[in-house]
């Protein structure tokens, strides 16, 4: 059988602002999938505590700040009512390590994906995505 030349694809960037084609990162889907499966299990493979560190980190945090802001500074009585103080600051900082999480995971997701980016064609925004997906 001779040799045959594969045919080269070339990708051309489109000129301009564009907004995202969702089709297409909805076919990459799987691939986003798999970059969060990867980014949580390299996260948690080498905890004692695992994917309980997740929980148990927010809850401890709550304990720490509702005694120094609500006992210690008296905060308590300023909050929603007819919520507990610690309920409502769990579910501030939930929200507020959701974000600062994302927030740092999708800044260093393309440099740290460099190769994969180099290397073959997918949606770019795939990749910060999956940061947020695992933040």
């Amino acid at each position: 059988m001779p040799y045959e030349r594969s045919k080269r694809v070339q990708i051309t960037a489109r000129s301009g602002w564009v907004a995202v084609d969702i089709r297409e990162l909805w076919s990459y889907r799987a691939l986003a999938w798999r970059l969060c499966l990867r980014d949580i299990q390299a996260r948690y493979k080498q905890t004692v505590f695992g994917i309980l560190w997740a929980v148990v980190q927010p809850v401890m945090m709550m304990v720490v700040m509702t005694l120094i802001f609500g006992k210690g500074l008296q905060l308590e009585r300023s909050h929603i009512p007819g919520m507990p103080y610690a309920v409502s600051f769990l579910a501030a900082q939930i929200i507020w390590q959701y974000f600062s999480n994302g927030l740092s995971s999708v800044a260093n997701s393309v440099t740290g994906n460099a190769d994969i980016v180099r290397k073959i064609y997918f949606p770019r925004i795939i990749i910060p995505i999956a940061s947020l997906g695992t933040a």
